[in-house]
């Protein structure tokens, strides 16, 4: 007998490898279920389905349920006890006020997950946390760690949020690798906020990263590899800062007007600067913004300049610029080429 330590699939098949033949009679395949002690199904915000949910009589009853929240069923309150406070299933709501209330000012200090449990849990009662497809974060983190270059890990640690450990690598960072450690540490040790950005692949909606919606398509970032100008370790920098400035630095200033944009999109391109070493010229695609912002199509050029090694007498060379040439399809990024 062979024990399934979980679900999943078992593939059994029968074969004669020798050179006599074999005949094989007389054998079977005998599946022996395991006993379904609780099967519990929700609505969005916790109510239970009692139709298509079922209870073995004489079971241990399972208390933690929704989201692993304890639920209450104490003089038929049938709440679920959260850390901070109790959310009514039936109306999608908390009973209590949000201790973080001043963070979410747009929402009602009642209002469980935002109005988006699909997308949002709040297992404590009191902050966000995305739950984003984990294939997605998971590259993230792949791209992440490879900027790092092995003197750091990033990983998501119990509460949902990015750490980073230092490794037993020896030696001296490249300057890239430097540079993008300075970036994210700063975001992730920042004691006045938390960014958070929804990890997104192949998303015509998102032109490798979005402002105002907070993402980042993993999927278009990695076309940028190990690019001297733009490479994915910049754009994932960029994107950072970027929602840094938005929202902790500036989240006492919600604005969601262009000059709020150019306020945190200088800040990235202070971050692609810090992992590069190319300054990102204020001339160029910025002006003509509003034509990327999801499902773009066409070429873009993003010019990049550095200190000229010989500047002329008259200073008009003072600065050496490269471009990088960036083709969009339906909000992908279908190639990246440098132009020195």
């Amino acid at each position: 007998m062979i024990k399934a330590p979980a679900n999943g699939y078992v593939y059994i098949y029968v074969s004669n490898e020798s050179r006599n033949p074999v005949y094989i009679d007389n054998f079977r395949v005998v599946h022996q279920p395991g006993r379904i002690m609780e099967e519990t199904h929700y609505y969005p915000f916790g109510l239970t389905m009692s139709g298509i949910s079922s209870k073995a009589a004489g079971g241990i009853e399972n208390k933690k349920k929704y989201n692993g929240v304890e639920f209450n069923n104490i003089l038929e309150l049938n709440t679920y006890d959260a850390f901070y406070r109790n959310l009514d299933p039936q109306i999608g709501r908390w009973w209590q006020i949000d201790p973080k209330a001043e963070k979410y000012f747009c929402l009602t200090p009642y209002v469980s997950m935002a109005d988006n449990p699909i997308l949002i849990t709040d297992p404590l009662g009191d902050d966000l946390e995305l739950t984003g497809k984990q294939k997605n974060i998971d590259r993230a983190l792949a791209y992440i760690n490879k900027a790092l270059d092995g003197f750091y890990t990033a990983s998501i640690g119990k509460n949902g949020k990015v750490q980073i450990t230092a490794t037993d690598k020896k030696g001296e960072m490249s300057k890239q690798a430097g540079g993008f450690y300075s970036v994210l540490s700063g975001v992730v040790n920042n004691k006045n906020g938390t960014a958070t950005i929804e990890v997104v692949s192949n998303s015509s909606k998102v032109d490798v990263d979005s402002w105002s919606s907070k993402k980042i398509d993993i999927a278009d970032a990695k076309k940028f590899g190990d690019g001297k100008y733009m490479s994915t370790a910049s754009v994932l920098a960029h994107s950072f800062a970027e929602q840094e400035s938005l929202q902790i630095d500036n989240k006492d200033n919600p604005d969601s007007s262009v000059v709020a944009y150019f306020r945190d999109h200088d800040k990235g391109k202070e971050a692609e600067e810090t992992v590069t070493g190319f300054g990102r010229s204020p001339s160029e695609v910025d002006n003509t913004r509003t034509n990327i912002a999801g499902n773009t199509t066409g070429t873009y050029r993003f010019v990049y300049y550095e200190n000229a090694a010989q500047p002329s007498s008259s200073g008009s060379s003072k600065y050496s610029f490269h471009h990088v040439d960036v083709k969009f399809k339906n909000g992908n990024v279908k190639s990246v080429n440098s132009v020195d």
